[in-house]
């Protein structure tokens, strides 16, 4: 992994910022600034490509996820998931409420952390 020197500035007396001219001394002065990372890491955290964010997008939960939050089997959902006219029609678990408001909470965390990940990476590619 290199280390790039992205920018070297240097303030103005007014708080502005212009590009130091000439030398790329990286010397400690409190008016110098150096931006410095590590490319992949930087790339890793920030960008994000069409097919990530369509994979995160379309990620689906199903009855083994529902049966892992209820402690239950699959076919355990399956069956309470059924008409309860049906001979196989078993009672859903106890709290099966705040299991499923839990996972769907779940869900809007995502999307939150997706919709901010594809703005920090569009933010990121334009700057």
């Amino acid at each position: 992994m290199d280390a790039h020197v992205i920018v070297v500035r240097e303030m103005e007396r007014d708080g502005g910022l212009r590009e130091k001219g000439g030398s790329w001394d990286l010397s400690l002065a409190a008016n110098v600034y150096i931006t410095i990372y590590i490319t992949p890491v930087v790339n890793r955290c920030i960008y994000m490509d069409f097919r990530d964010a369509v994979d995160l997008l379309c990620s689906k939960l199903d009855h083994a996820d529902v049966a892992k939050s209820l402690e239950i089997s699959v076919q355990g959902v399956r069956q309470a998931r059924m008409d309860p006219k049906t001979g196989a029609f078993r009672s859903p678990p106890k709290d099966w409420e705040n299991a499923i408001i839990r996972m769907a909470e779940d869900r809007i965390w995502h999307y939150r952390k997706l919709i901010e990940q594809i703005r920090e990476s569009r933010k990121g590619g334009k700057e």
